[in-house]
Order: structure tokens, then sequence, then C-alpha cells
């Protein structure tokens, strides 16, 4: 009888343990995300990988964010609905990246462009 009352306390703490830190991970995440909306709020293009639309597609709904541009690497793996359920309704331009000669996503290659002093915007580099 008494291992039925131990097994009873245990639940009840881990239970207890539990929605703690469900609230305080809630309390955690409205942090990131003032900090995500301050900066993102004077953003006229947001970029992000499809996972990244995914994990912060309530910022990129939230109508004082509204990017009227959102640039979405990685969109060659996934289809145009995964992306556009993340999108606000005040996205006026959706850019889907795709890089099918290279393994480096767009940050690598932006990387890669400036150590060699060549800017990509506006003409066609060549794969390396």
């Amino acid at each position: 009888m008494r291992l039925a009352w131990g097994a009873r306390r245990w639940a009840a703490d881990l239970a207890s343990a539990l929605a703690r830190a469900s609230e305080v991970t809630a309390e955690l995440r409205a942090l990131h995300d003032g900090v995500y909306r301050s900066v993102l709020q004077k953003a006229r293009v947001i970029g992000c990988t499809s996972t990244g639309a995914a994990l912060f597609r309530e910022l990129l709904r939230d109508k004082d964010v509204a990017p009227g541009v959102v640039m979405v690497e990685e969109a060659g793996e996934l289809l145009e609905a995964h992306v556009l359920a993340s999108l606000s309704k005040d996205t006026e331009h959706l850019i889907m990246v795709r890089w099918v000669e290279s393994g480096l996503s767009l940050g690598g290659r932006v990387l890669s462009f400036r150590a060699a002093g060549v800017l990509p915007w506006g003409a066609r580099s060549r794969p390396s």
C-alpha cells in the first residue's frame, strides 16, 4: 500500500513540474518573440528558411510585423501551400529560392561571394 502512495505522490510532483516547465517555456517564447517582433517591424524584406517560416509563422502573420516581401530558402524541398500557410494576408510578394547545383545555403553563398569580393545581386553568378 505504501508503494502505491509513493507512486501517486511522484506522479503528482511530476505533473506539477511539467506544468511549471510549460509556463516557463511560454514566458521565454514571449520574450524572444518580443525581441524578434521589434526587429522584424523595421524590415521591408524578411528572409528565412522553410523551417524558420514554420517556426515563426505567428510572427510572420502578426499584423504589426506585416512583411511586404518574404524570401524563403529551401523552397524546392516543399510545396508552395506549406509556405503560404505561414504568411500573412499582408504579404505582397513571396520569393522562393532553391539552390540546385550547390550544397551551400543562401547565407553560405553570400558569405562566399563577400569573401571573393563579388556581390551576386543584379547579375547571375557562376556556381563554385
